[in-house]
């Protein structure tokens, strides 16, 4: 594709991959369930096809929604809902698809998608890709993943994900929904995953019995108000004829715990009292009136003092958050914003907070116009002591900081490499002279100079990143610390903070 012109450069480069590990199988347990069954799910983060998905979920997913029920999230529904007026003669209701993901068929999808997009040539402008290189791309995306289990290889046979499923529906929507929503007596309908509906009353079970009959893969059901309320997202849609629009409030499931971070939990302050915050605006958006805002916001006092915050703590960012919701003054601008240095910290307690208050005096001593915020990352999480993924094997592991060690006396080499660590390893040992057109190593060089046995079957792994900047941090560090004779005190970056 990239030699016929339908790719540039850098689309070439996202999309290609050069260090893939197989997908991984794992369940997470239901723990509002009945015998806590489990979720089954695949995490596809590294495969050989992860890059290609994520390059066409960001060049496809504007096309994939529809202008008849799109529905961007919770907050987007509630202004919509609430400036609809209620008129007597209908009823709220809620359909969900059954087993979406497992029943439609991919091919059927692929050739939605490639009709809708090259039809009305929506792409002319916006990329060069073909029709026939396209296919190829949503194929390799669906229909060759593979994953492993228990140290097993296996072939995902129908990864429908959401951007399929979200087309497969507009397509659905536009051939039997679209044009009949006045004979249907249909008078409103959003999708979000799920689908919420104003229809005439007496008219939902045609409705039902009209959508199933029109495709054998899928499979409707639906939900009726109940007491003129009715859950859709993480609202409660209420129907009261005392009003003349409808009117949302937060809908809680019955299995919610109420349970956020503990008071005493080793986390950055901030995220404790950010997660508060982010409740009350949750409940500021949804609620229709301060008389729900108000409860919601008692349920959020009495649900952070079960977790052992102090009262006065919650009271204060309730007070601020609603003061700066109804403050009529103008606040004052004038005053030139510093530049925002963000440095990522392990949170170790107190310890990690007086750091950044440091460098921050630090900052103004030097006299420069920034200050320095810290982004906290706890030391321990749950993975680190409950393992639910296979571990990739170790010839696979990429972006890595490596140690070679000889074998005939102390010297160690440290390098770093985002490719697979044994193909790397493999181009240290065939580098003789700068052959196959690469640069002499330092092994290489060490090996020959002092007649030594390199030892290339215990090589080691030393850190980890996510990227190739962030190696090079870690490479430098790791040489700074262990001082490898084979690196000849060769580092890869310049380390500082300005």
């Amino acid at each position: 594709m990239k030699k016929d012109g339908e790719l540039s450069h850098e689309q070439y480069q996202s999309m290609r991959s050069t260090r893939a590990a197989p997908g991984k199988f794992y369940g997470l347990p239901k723990t509002h369930e009945k015998d806590n069954p489990l979720q089954p799910v695949i995490s596809n983060c590294g495969t050989y096809n992860y890059n290609v998905a994520k390059f066409l979920t960001n060049l496809l997913s504007p096309y994939s929604k529809s202008d008849l029920s799109y529905v961007k999230d919770s907050f987007e529904f509630v202004e919509f809902i609430r400036n609809r007026q209620i008129n007597n003669d209908e009823e709220m209701v809620s359909i969900d698809v059954e087993s979406l993901f497992t029943n439609v068929s991919t091919n059927e999808t692929i050739d939605i998608i490639i009709r809708d997009l090259y039809l009305d040539n929506k792409l002319k402008n916006v990329t060069k890709i073909s029709e026939n290189s396209m296919r190829k791309l949503l194929k390799i995306c669906t229909q060759e993943a593979h994953f492993m289990f228990n140290n097993e290889f296996y072939e995902q046979i129908t990864p429908l994900g959401p951007l399929f499923a979200n087309w497969f529906l507009k397509d659905f929507e536009l051939k039997f929904i679209g044009s009949n929503l006045a004979t249907l007596g249909i008078r409103l309908w959003k999708r979000y995953a799920d689908i919420f509906a104003i229809v005439e009353i007496n008219a939902s079970n045609n409705i039902l019995k009209y959508l199933n009959c029109k495709h054998g893969a899928i499979k409707f059901t639906m939900c009726l108000a109940e007491q003129a309320r009715l859950q859709f997202l993480d609202t409660t849609v209420i129907s009261d004829q005392t009003r003349s629009h409808y009117y949302t409030d937060i809908y809680h499931k019955p299995t919610d715990t109420g349970l956020y971070l503990l008071y005493d939990s080793c986390v950055a302050k901030e995220y404790k009292f950010g997660t508060i915050n982010a409740l009350l605006h949750r409940a500021w958006k949804i609620c229709s009136d301060y008389k729900q805002f108000d409860l919601e916001v008692n349920r959020i006092r009495k649900n952070f003092q079960a977790l052992c915050y102090p009262e006065f703590a919650i009271n204060k960012c309730v007070k601020n958050f609603v003061e700066k919701r109804i403050e009529t003054n103008i606040q004052d601008t004038t005053n030139k914003r510093k530049d925002e240095v963000l440095i990522t910290l392990p949170y170790i307690g107190d310890i990690s907070n007086r750091l950044v208050k440091q460098l921050n005096k630090t900052v103004q001593e030097a006299g420069l116009n920034t200050t320095v915020r810290g982004v906290f990352k706890g030391v321990r999480k749950i993975n680190n002591y409950f393992k639910l993924k296979d571990k990739t094997p170790k010839l696979l592991q990429s972006n890595v900081v490596y140690s070679i060690k000889c074998l005939d006396c102390d010297a160690e080499y440290v390098g770093k490499t985002t490719q697979h660590i044994d193909a790397r390893i493999y181009q240290h040992k065939i580098v003789k002279g700068g052959q196959h057109g690469l640069a002499k190593s330092h092994i290489t060089e060490h090996s020959q100079r002092l007649g030594h046995q390199i030892d290339w079957q215990h090589y080691s792994i030393l850190a980890r990143a996510s990227n190739d900047y962030y190696l090079k941090i870690k490479e430098t560090l790791l040489i700074k610390e262990r001082t490898p004779l084979m690196n000849n005190n060769e580092t890869s970056v310049v380390l500082q903070l300005f």
